[in-house]
């Protein structure tokens, strides 16, 4: 059986991971099959260490200014559409698993809704779908829908169609996956003692991670007895080492899940490390108000992965707000309890569940 996951990242790494995560256990299932990635990412080095061939499709730069883009919009779509019809004509994949936009941003994909092939979708919170006009009409053309909620965690408002399977958030590493603590922190470089905090904004490619991080190195100054790790993302560019505080350090690592356990305390964007945090049982101010994309509820998204005591919501550059919550977390009693109350509730990895499901559908072809 050939295999083609496509992970449409633009500036994060949510699509890239969820995608390895669920590669990782059809491999498991079905080691003698064959698996390639269709990305835009510029992480396929990433896919490359997890043992994945990749196919890259040109760098999105919808962020950026148009005098600041390498590429004419058009020029990107017309080779992204030419590459993906080649991928399609002669890989000739036998399933394809697409992440959230049935079609790609602008129909790149639309051959895959054509192909005697089986179709399995992510299904995401999508606010704005686009294209907008082809987004629910193409949902019924594929076999299964994958909701990475647990069961009716949210609303998705699908129209009837191919059978929606509730797994739960599909992550590239589970809790049975976690490091011990001093073997996590011995890989990233930090201290063997005392209280960590992991500061980490996303994948790297939000225009704001800069500003996020001057933000946060505010805090930091004011806690010295906390060290503060600041992630360095596959993705960012232009970053410092040099932060002028002896309690923060810079590390990279990915994927930087399995290391969790190396934190006391995390301060994070609501992307997909919010799920990682709540599955590695890390208290965690949630950071809300970042994302230039506006295509889910993060404030919501936030309260759901934190449970009633798992840590905080803040808005971006909020300081008092991000003050009182890291208070919380600089009592010893009151951290105690946000990590006891978030190991008791063991999220499932729904990476498993969704590679059962799509195994199941292979055996009916």
């Amino acid at each position: 059986m050939r295999w083609l996951l496509i992970a449409q990242d633009g500036w994060g790494l949510g699509h890239v991971s969820r995608q390895l995560g669920l590669a990782r256990e059809l491999r498991r299932l079905r080691p003698a099959d064959t698996f390639l990635f269709l990305t835009y990412s510029d992480a396929t080095h990433l896919i490359a260490r997890e043992g994945f061939a990749s196919v890259k499709l040109p760098s999105p730069e919808w962020f950026k200014d148009a005098d600041q883009r390498s590429m004419d919009d058009i020029e990107r779509l017309l080779v992204a559409t030419a590459v993906t019809n080649a991928c399609a004509t002669t890989y000739r994949p036998q399933a394809v698993v697409i992440d959230s936009f049935p079609v790609g941003n602008r129909g790149e994909f639309s051959i895959f809704q054509r192909l005697p092939c089986l179709r399995f979708l992510i299904a995401r919170e999508i606010r704005n779908p686009l294209p907008q006009w082809e987004y629910r009409e193409s949902l019924p053309r594929f076999h299964a829908l994958l909701a990475p909620y647990a069961e009716h965690e949210i609303d998705l408002n699908l129209p009837k169609g191919p059978p929606l399977h509730w797994v739960g958030p599909i992550l590239i590493r589970g809790r049975d996956g976690l490091l011990p603590g001093h073997e996590a922190r011995k890989r990233l470089g930090l201290p063997p003692e005392g209280r960590v905090c992991l500061v980490s904004f996303g994948g790297g490619g939000n225009p704001a991670y800069a500003r996020l991080e001057d933000w946060t190195l505010q805090l930091a100054a004011r806690y010295p007895d906390w060290h503060f790790a600041f992630a360095t993302p596959p993705l960012l560019q232009n970053f410092t080492s040099d932060f002028g505080l002896n309690n923060v350090s810079r590390f990279d690592y990915y994927p930087m899940s399995e290391c969790l356990s190396a934190f006391d305390g995390a301060i994070s964007t609501t992307g997909s490390t919010a799920y990682e945090l709540a599955q590695m049982a890390v208290p965690a101010i949630l950071i809300t108000d970042v994302s230039p994309q506006n295509d889910e509820d993060f404030v919501a998204k936030a309260k759901r992965t934190l449970g009633q005591n798992g840590g905080f919501v803040v808005r971006a550059y909020d300081t008092p707000a991000l003050d009182a919550a890291f208070a919380q977390f600089d009592a010893p009693e009151q951290l105690a309890a946000m990590r006891q109350g978030r190991l008791a509730t063991e999220p499932r990895n729904g990476a498993a569940k969704a590679a059962e499901l799509l195994a199941r559908y292979t055996q009916r072809v």
